[in-house]
């Protein structure tokens, strides 16, 4: 299960991450929505939960939560050391 942020609901719906995608709960006040999907855990599948970026988050399972703050904790490392390297260039 994942949930979605206002500006991702709208396009999810309309093209679903797979034919299997549920709403499970909707909240509209905030605009965002929860989602599942049956699918095989896979590379493909963390690719397109990346792809959305700050808009999405995974709820379950737990396996799929670690994996993706892994990932999110890996760029966010780049970034930074990006930031790093530049900061040292300028000086």
């Amino acid at each position: 299960m994942f949930w979605a942020d206002s500006n991702q609901v709208g396009y999810i719906c309309t093209k679903p991450l797979h034919s299997s995608q549920r709403i499970e709960d909707e909240n509209p006040e905030e605009g965002g929505c929860v989602f599942s999907i049956n699918v095989v855990v896979n590379f493909e599948l963390y690719s397109v939960l990346m792809s959305y970026g700050p808009g999405i988050k995974v709820i379950s399972p737990q396996k799929v939560v670690r994996h993706m703050r892994n990932l999110i904790s890996k760029a966010h490392w780049l970034y930074n050391k990006e930031e790093k390297i530049q900061s040292k260039k300028n000086k």
